[in-house]
């Protein structure tokens, strides 16, 4: 009988991060590696800085309802579509392919970045090791900054540019979907931060950019044609 070796969990999550990772389409290397440089090291494993960020979790987790670990396991399935919420249902793939295509974009531009400074940090998720800790959802892979959170805050973000009407409630949303991370326990809260700060970063550097704002003027224009968007 074949027997197969078993690789140690670093090694597997190594190799899981290099497969999740892709260069950015938009973004130079000299884009990301600035944006990332702007992350400060994570609270180190013992210390009093992350010791109060599991108490933070674990007082969550007590109050945490059936609604919210329902609102943070939505969330978790996260694309620009999920902002539908905010905008309409009108606002779906379906109906707006050139806007798929740039929240694809969109996507892909902040896991780039946030795959790399994942493994730069190489932070561990709050329950491993914190046994009081019970996550209500799988993850795997290094924890810091929260890739759900950089994504969330990027793609509100540039919403926020096609629907300045409605800006307050895309940030919000955005902020929402990185804050539910710790909600379900899988993320410290200074790992949303963090993603958050990157997600900041990549929309001005993404706006900044000729070709993907020209990109994104075509889907303001696709959004403005759309017969059943609100007028």
């Amino acid at each position: 009988m074949r027997r197969f070796r078993i690789l140690p969990v670093a090694l597997v999550v190594l190799f899981l991060s290099a497969l999740a990772r892709a260069d950015a389409k938009f973004l130079t290397k000299d884009d990301v590696d600035a944006t990332i440089a702007l992350l400060s090291p994570p609270p180190a494993d013992g210390s009093p800085e992350q010791q109060a960020e599991i108490a933070t979790l674990l007082d969550l987790q007590k109050s945490r309802t059936p609604k919210d670990v329902a609102r943070a396991e939505k969330n978790s399935h996260l694309d620009g579509f999920l902002f539908a919420g905010v905008l309409g249902d009108w606002f779906n793939a379906k109906d707006l392919p050139l806007t798929a295509k740039l929240m694809t974009d969109v996507g892909h531009e902040a896991g780039a970045v946030d795959s790399l400074a994942k493994d730069k940090f190489q932070r561990n998720r709050p329950f491993v090791g914190e046994p009081r800790l019970h996550p209500t959802l799988q993850a795997a892979g290094y924890s810091y900054p929260s890739g759900h959170a950089t994504a969330g805050m990027t793609y509100a973000l540039i919403l926020a540019e096609m629907f300045p009407e409605h800006r307050d409630a895309l940030i919000a949303k955005g902020k929402q979907v990185g804050e539910d991370r710790e909600v379900a326990g899988v993320h410290y809260p200074s790992d949303v931060v963090g993603g958050q700060k990157i997600a900041a970063e990549i929309a001005k550097r993404l706006l900044a950019n000729t070709e993907f704002h020209a990109e994104m003027e075509k889907a303001i224009d696709e959004v403005h044609a759309d017969a059943s968007a609100p007028k």
